[in-house]
């Protein structure tokens, strides 16, 4: 299995503290190839479903919140509000997206499967189709089948 952190597949962003280690373990739990986790909300944005009876990870964000002070405010200029907000996220493996979108999802996972045979430079190829929900360029298709072709079924 591939030793990438967990991101997040619509906005590219990696995810951080213990999000990681629950999105890693469910990674490896699950048997899932790609890391790459997306909320309900940006499967439906897809075009995409999530398939009947799967279950989503619970992750979290926690932050600052810095109020605007207002001229009659008397409280001290550095002050900062906590927040926490809950997330249900769910693995592409786990969704379901109309033509076209994360269509090539399926050689990715090939490619992921055998992670450890590719050169450098087709991991961060592969990892950056995995990062992207959109038809394949005719270039990112052929060369992505060069790498197919020298793989293990």
């Amino acid at each position: 299995m591939p030793t990438l952190s967990p991101y997040n597949a619509f906005t590219r962003h990696q995810y951080t503290r213990g999000n990681i280690a629950i999105l890693t373990a469910a990674v490896e739990t699950a048997g899932f190839a790609i890391p790459a986790w997306l909320t309900a909300m940006e499967v439906e944005k897809l075009g995409g479903k999530i398939r009947d009876g799967e279950l989503g990870r619970q992750i979290y964000f926690a932050g600052r919140f810095h109020p605007q002070r207002r001229a009659d405010d008397e409280e001290e200029e550095g002050h900062q509000s906590k927040f926490h907000k809950d997330f249900t996220v769910y693995n592409l493996e786990q969704c379901e997206f109309s033509d076209g979108v994360y269509s090539h999802l399926r050689d990715v996972k090939r490619c992921f499967t055998h992670f450890a045979d590719l050169t450098e430079r087709e991991r961060e190829f592969v990892k950056s189709l995995s990062r992207r929900p959109y038809p394949l360029s005719d270039k990112q298709r052929s060369w992505l089948n060069v790498i197919l072709a020298r793989l293990p079924e």
